[in-house]
């Protein structure tokens, strides 16, 4: 004779796999976004790398920054992705450059269109202060404080400006890329209050 499950027992099995759904889905998601964090860190220390290979073959200069309409070889963004794929602009075809996207943040931020070209996007900031001609040699700041890229709001990193202040793109902060190559979690809050954080000279 088949023995049958009753309704109780039945609602007792549900109950428990809820139970136990309800316990390893927080563990879940915890995980989803360490992998996360460390697939953005992994990122700002390959864009770090090509920081390290372009101040390396222009004697010391750091790439610069953009500086309006026009400029478009100004892209410490672009500049860097020459230097370590061969291509310019940050943009390619279907594919896109996913070093230069944090998977811990949907949005990203298009670069301007010069003369017609797409430059691609990014949510990985400049710092503000990466200003023309800098030689690594002139910084008053120690490289492994001097902050040039990180996680933002908008392409250019200026903690001046609401739009443009650092992003919170994961549970622990935001990642910062500094000269020195060397990558680290920082508090949001305090990157954005604190100018001082963006000296770089």
């Amino acid at each position: 004779m088949k023995k049958h499950f009753t309704l109780i027992e039945l609602l007792v099995v549900i109950a428990i796999i809820a139970i136990l759904a309800a316990m390893l889905l927080p563990a879940l998601a915890r995980a989803r976004d360490s992998a996360k964090q460390s697939s953005c860190m992994n990122n700002l220390k390959q864009i770090g790398l090509g920081v390290t290979l372009y101040v390396d073959h222009y004697a010391g200069m750091l790439p610069r920054k953009y500086y309006g309409a026009g400029n478009d070889n100004y892209w410490a963004h672009n500049c860097i992705n020459f230097v370590m794929a061969g291509r310019y602009p940050l943009y390619d075809g279907a594919k896109g450059d996913k070093i230069w996207s944090c998977p811990g943040q949907v949005k990203t931020y298009s670069l301007p269109n010069v003369n017609g070209e797409y430059l691609g996007a990014t949510n990985y900031g400049v710092n503000l202060n990466l200003d023309r001609d800098m030689n690594m040699s002139q910084m008053t700041v120690s490289a492994s404080q001097g902050i040039i890229f990180l996680d933002s709001l908008h392409q250019e990193c200026n903690p001046w400006m609401d739009v443009r202040k650092p992003a919170r793109n994961h549970p622990a902060g935001s990642a910062v890329l500094y000269l020195d190559g060397h990558v680290a979690m920082e508090n949001t809050e305090r990157l954005a209050g604190v100018t001082s954080l963006f000296k770089l000279r």
